[in-house]
């Protein structure tokens, strides 16, 4: 597949903002009510930035040479009901799954020498609506919840080539290669430590499927080299990219 996934995957990404949108605007016409006690509590929001690891499971384990892979994601919480245990949200995360770099020489279209830096990449980007419950099972500052995915998955191959002249940057090209895009769920279970009113430290693991797709990494052993360009050095691969997720990070309510 080629890089025309880009605007569709866009597309996708901005359909899904619309939704939100629209389930915040419903949601929040009225965004305060009165608890047991006569208070008016007002609905809580969540900010959730966090490292990942992913650990690759099945034929997508066997499909790369890593056993882990890092990212970062963030995820938007919005409480249901003031008072409420119910959480609806957004979550958008990012990992690169494998990435090969070479330097070499050659020569300007003018003629001039040039030296060429060369990093291609194979990454993930994940998109998924989410929704949390805290069941009030907490000890002291500890406290669990349990939450659910279901969105989509953009796997996609991109190289970027920087050519310098006399070590100075003349140019630098980006290209996306090939993409794929498939459903995305998964389920998790965490627990966040409070720190004060505000921020809390935050930490899950999730089990998350999907369906198959194409996609590329490094073959296992890593390149054996003679490459023209860092792209060579991958292979295609097609599989489910299932995967335990854990992440830790910070919470912050508002």
């Amino acid at each position: 597949m080629t890089s025309s996934f880009l605007p569709w995957f866009m597309k996708y990404i901005f359909a899904t903002l619309l939704m939100i949108s629209g389930a915040v605007m419903t949601t929040g016409q009225n965004t305060a009510e009165l608890d047991s006690t006569g208070y008016i509590a007002d609905r809580v929001y969540l900010v959730e930035p966090s490292i990942k690891v992913l650990f690759p499971q099945g034929n997508f384990s066997r499909q790369l040479d890593e056993t882990a892979v890092l990212g970062l994601s963030v995820a938007m919480f919005m409480q249901l009901q003031p008072g409420q245990p119910a959480f609806v949200g957004l979550d958008l995360g990012y990992s690169e799954v494998a990435r090969y770099s070479l330097f070499y020489t050659g020569f300007f279209p003018n003629g001039d020498p040039a030296e060429y830096d060369a990093v291609a990449t194979s990454s993930m980007v994940d998109l998924s609506l989410g929704g949390r419950y805290y069941p009030g099972v907490a000890y002291k500052s500890l406290e669990l919840y349990v939450d659910a995915n279901f969105g989509m998955r953009w796997m996609y191959t991109s190289q970027r080539i920087t050519s310098f002249f006399m070590g100075i940057e003349e140019a630098s090209d980006f290209d996306i290669d090939q993409g794929d895009v498939s459903l995305l769920y998964g389920a998790g279970l965490g627990a966040q430590l409070s720190l004060n009113h505000n921020f809390y430290i935050n930490t899950k693991l999730s089990y998350m499927g999907s369906g198959s797709m194409e996609y590329t990494s490094l073959p296992e052993g890593g390149p054996v080299g003679g490459f023209g360009e860092p792209l060579d050095a991958f292979v295609d691969r097609q599989s489910a990219t299932t995967a335990l997720r854990w992440d830790i990070g910070i919470t912050y309510a508002f």
